[in-house]
């Protein structure tokens, strides 16, 4: 396929979709065994996990000769509850280690983007402002931090039990299906909110 592509279009760079691309290290050997049985000079950007990435540190060199250029993390919260919560079990002393030794394995010629969800459990205002000097000071090793508002539907899919059951959270999903929900905090209008102030 990646010879098909480029002998009809020229194509080098990939966006890989795969929404967790490092959840197993045999995944990322094996498209360097592609890359190279092509002889092609490719690069990659995609989603990746990057509490995987602390834990397996045999991924960074491979993701490194892969020539993996831009990664998109879903952080999700840098309260660590509510991260936890969602199955994003990172503290932050891991995250900024990790970007830390991405940028000098890549000698800083990478991007990295993450996003932040407004509304997760255990999230409150009071937390959310709390952790908004992180985005400046600590994560500074992140090139783009975008922030969106929690969205619950009946379609929404995640494996932690929060996104299966989210009114054992204390979530009211309001009978719109439009992503709209209530809790005792707050409500997903006030979080969407929140989130486009943080973002401008």
């Amino acid at each position: 396929e990646i010879t098909t592509n480029y002998e009809k279009f020229k194509t080098l760079n990939y966006f890989v979709v795969d929404d967790t691309f490092n959840e197993r290290t045999d995944k990322i050997e094996m498209l360097l065994r592609v890359r190279d049985k092509s002889k092609l000079d490719l690069s990659f950007v995609g989603y990746n996990r990057i509490e995987l990435m602390a834990r397996k540190k045999e991924q960074i060199p491979l993701l490194k000769d892969l020539n993996f250029m831009g990664f998109l993390f879903g952080l999700e919260s840098l309260h660590f509850p509510s991260a936890k919560a969602i199955g994003k079990g990172i503290k932050l002393t891991e995250v900024i280690s990790t970007v830390d030794r991405l940028r000098t394995a890549f000698n800083d010629k990478i991007s990295i983007t993450t996003n932040i969800l407004v509304g997760l459990p255990h999230e409150t205002k009071d937390t959310i402002n709390a952790t908004i000097p992180m985005y400046s000071n600590e994560l500074a090793g992140i090139d783009r931090i975008t922030f969106s508002g929690l969205v619950i539907t009946n379609q929404t899919h995640g494996e932690s039990e929060f996104f299966k059951n989210p009114e054992k959270y204390g979530y009211k999903v309001l009978p719109e299906n439009d992503g709209s929900w209530v809790s005792d905090h707050w409500s997903s209008k006030e979080c969407t909110f929140i989130a486009k102030h943080l973002q401008d």
